[in-house]
């Protein structure tokens, strides 16, 4: 655990092994052979580690499940800014996270999570008939706007993790813990682009494969076909229109998406020319609304861990000081989370 603690904060610096042994004045093998565990550093060493990145000594005693399995799938991202450190930082705080998680749950028992749902691949085919099948697969109705996604998911059996990862470019990613499927979204983006985000993910979920790998244009067709049907899309605005700036809007509040994404939509059922397209595009770009639309959408966070932090305390399963290291929630909003105190 040592070992894995100290690649943890290093990965969090920004430092390759070697610039953190330059620091420490010992070989860049010396730190890998301190990450894997095959070494172990004196408590020389281990303070001045400790004062090059920043941390306490004691940082590095936090402990871990190590005995569960992930596999992690691609990157949301522009991978122009997404380097190899970046990427190692997102997988190592996804698996902190849900040890902390699965160690809560090992107090509480496996029967306070639902039940683990199943991944089917979908075949694919039409785009429309994807996003169809994704939403029965997910117990969802065929039509009209969806609810908190955020909440179905976690009662359908996902783990959903978000947080604010602290690296520009990162969207979201997908994965397995113990074989349970989990989305990590970053922290930030409005509601509208993180909603597209997690069903964005959950297309990949669905529809790759190791043998067959989909564009990303590909699965963004799919997610907003997933979020607005082509019979929900034809209804609110009819089967083929010279203008729908006045409709993007109303359609953004009943069904959670951007207004470029909905104009996309139009565009790929033919309601919209491209070149109707092309001008909503240029206007919202005039109105300042490309990076963020100002939708007053209420943004949709997980509620899972936090109740079971909560319930485990109000139980006496735990005490708050081991609720505060397994939450990461600073002991007083904790103490007002679970006991209504201000």
């Amino acid at each position: 655990m040592l070992g894995r603690n100290i690649r943890y904060y290093r990965l969090c610096s920004g430092m390759s092994q070697e610039e953190l042994a330059a620091k420490v004045g010992v070989g860049k093998m010396a730190i890998s052979n301190y990450e894997h565990d095959k070494r172990v550093p004196s408590m020389e060493i281990l303070k001045k580690i400790a004062e090059a990145l920043g941390v306490s000594t004691l940082s590095f005693i936090s402990h871990c499940d190590e005995n569960l399995s992930f596999e992690h799938g691609a990157f949301r991202k522009k991978k122009s800014t997404m380097g190899l450190i970046k990427q190692e930082l997102v997988r190592e705080k996804i698996e902190r996270y849900f040890s902390r998680f699965f160690t809560l749950v090992s107090i509480l028992g496996e029967s306070v999570l639902p039940k683990e749902p199943k991944i089917e691949a979908i075949p694919f085919s039409d785009l429309e008939e994807a996003a169809q099948n994704m939403r029965t697969s997910l117990g969802l109705p065929a039509a009209g706007p969806l609810g908190n996604l955020v909440n179905h998911l976690e009662n359908k059996g996902f783990l959903i993790y978000i947080d604010n990862f602290q690296q520009d470019g990162f969207y979201g990613i997908h994965g397995t813990v113990g074989g349970r499927p989990y989305l990590a979204i970053r922290k930030g983006m409005t509601p509208e682009r993180q909603r597209f985000t997690i069903v964005h993910e959950l297309a990949h979920m669905f529809f790759d494969s190791k043998d067959n790998l989909h564009s990303e244009n590909e699965i963004n067709a799919i997610a907003g076909a997933f979020l607005l049907p082509r019979e929900d899309l034809i209804r609110e605005l009819g089967p083929r229109r010279t203008d729908i700036r006045q409709d993007l809007r109303f359609i953004q509040q009943e069904y959670g998406m951007s207004m470029a994404a909905i104009a996309k939509r139009a565009q790929q059922v033919n309601i919209i020319s491209d070149e109707v397209y092309r001008n909503i595009m240029i206007w919202l770009s005039q109105m300042g609304l490309r990076m963020d639309e100002h939708s007053g959408l209420i943004v949709e966070k997980p509620n899972l861990f936090k109740q079971l932090i909560c319930r485990a305390v109000l139980e006496d399963e735990i005490s708050m000081q081991r609720a505060v290291e397994l939450s990461e929630i600073p002991y007083e909003q904790l103490r007002a989370l679970c006991f209504g105190e201000t």
